[in-house]
């Protein structure tokens, strides 16, 4: 009941707001091509300039409110933001900038937009866009590696009221980037067993790079190896494989997961392939250096 009320109310601000504001546009290109057409009548009078400039306004209208729909409907995460921040008043206009910014990966100046935004409207919002608002802040903070400020605002996001599993995901990710794995591993596990959000696939994998990052090959050949057996996240779970078997020496290995990972379109196929590489020639060197 309450989503149904919930698309009434935004389907009627969408009416009125577009049918003041298309209203105002089509009087304007009414008279402009009213006056044009009297200009070149030589004083006729036929209803045929008044249907057609009818038929403008009309077409005006129409045109200008599917826009305005349009204008309210978030182009990114709509799965995850909702029905906050929808309409055309300033604060909503704001949170669209800036969500524009952080998917053109001008991240920085979308954390500066956001962090304007819970200053000037702290007092004007409901606990729907706070819960948002605080997740995306925290998302620019995860995305620039400073974990404690990214875990703070995801705590308040859930706090706001923020349902998303994956945030949970994402602050189980932060924990193990700031080096408590056994906290992240709790929540990775929570999240590794609910099989009603999508984002439980990914979890082993991202256990896996985890441990990668935290030099520990075994365990993250461990989480690996299981995600494949799984057919979880396949070719991200193959290419941390071959890294993790690199670190380990096993090159023979490495090389086949590498392959493996490349049939399986494993995303950015040319950064992975540069990192294997590079990864590759700094085991050799510390190889040949104990050697």
């Amino acid at each position: 009941m309450k989503k149904f009320r919930s698309i009434i109310v935004k389907f009627l601000n969408n009416f009125s707001g577009a049918f003041v504001f298309g209203t105002s546009v089509s009087v304007v290109v009414f008279y402009f091509f009213y006056f044009i057409l009297i200009l070149f009548m030589d004083g006729e009078r036929d209803l045929t300039p008044v249907i057609a400039m009818i038929t403008v306004h009309i077409i005006t209208l129409v045109f200008v409110f599917i826009m305005k729909i349009n204008e309210n409907f978030h182009k990114y995460d709509p799965e995850l933001i909702g029905d906050n921040f929808v309409g055309f008043n300033k604060k909503c206009r704001m949170f669209k900038k800036n969500l524009e910014l952080l998917f053109s990966h001008r991240v920085n100046y979308a954390l500066n937009g956001f962090k304007a935004m819970e200053e000037e409207y702290d007092k004007n919002m409901d606990n729907g866009e706070k819960s948002v608002l605080n997740f995306y802040i925290a998302r620019c903070y995860d995305l620039m590696g400073f974990y404690p400020n990214a875990a703070r605002y995801y705590q308040s996001s859930k706090n706001f009221g923020f349902r998303n599993r994956v945030i949970d995901f994402l602050s189980a990710r932060c924990a193990g980037s700031m080096g408590d794995i056994e906290n992240a591993l709790i929540m990775y596990n929570d999240i590794m067993y609910d099989e009603s959000t999508p984002i439980c696939h990914y979890v082993r994998t991202d256990i896996g790079k985890m441990y990668i990052k935290h030099d520990d090959a075994e365990n993250a050949l461990k989480w690996y190896t299981e995600a494949m057996e799984k057919h979880e996240n396949y070719a991200d779970a193959a290419a941390g494989a071959a890294i993790a078997n690199l670190m380990l020496h096993n090159f023979e290995e490495a090389d086949r997961l590498y392959r493996t990972a490349l049939l399986n379109r494993v995303k950015d196929i040319i950064g992975f392939t540069e990192y294997y590489k590079e990864i590759k020639n700094a085991v050799c060197m510390n190889k040949d250096k104990e050697g």
